[in-house]
């Protein structure tokens, strides 16, 4: 990982404290899930990139949970007391993973890390906000 990179921790730790998703945000995750998107050449990252850009964060994040490598399925999205939570399973269909977040973008955001985690190595820890 190149210095000042982000990790798939540190980008769940920023969001879990309260952080807002933001672009960087997720043109981390896009490298570090090695995501088709990273080409910038492509059209499909193109059209990613200009959501991106016109700060549409909710829309790139239903993109990007259709375009990984492992394609998420997002099952579900409840409103609660505190926040939001969604629940999501790679296709093809896995055991669903849940996160807990102040946004909806925040809760996607962070089903979407639990769920590289899964795939990729174990590593995003149980932490305030996070649902097994």
């Amino acid at each position: 990982m190149a210095h000042g990179e982000l990790s798939l921790v540190d980008l769940n730790d920023r969001i879990l404290l309260g952080g807002k998703v933001r672009e960087e945000h997720v043109w981390s995750y896009v490298k570090l899930s090695e995501s088709p998107l990273s080409n910038r050449h492509d059209p499909s990252s193109k059209r990613f990139g200009a959501l991106l850009d016109a700060g549409a964060i909710l829309e790139a994040l239903l993109f990007l949970a259709q375009d990984l490598t492992s394609p998420a399925e997002l099952c579900s999205f409840e409103r609660v007391r505190h926040g939001w939570i969604c629940a999501a399973a790679a296709k093809p269909p896995s055991k669903p993973v849940k996160a807990l977040h102040q946004t909806l973008e925040g809760a996607i955001f962070l089903t979407l890390l639990k769920l590289s985690s899964a795939t990729t190595r174990p590593g995003i820890p149980s932490k305030q906000g996070a649902i097994s």
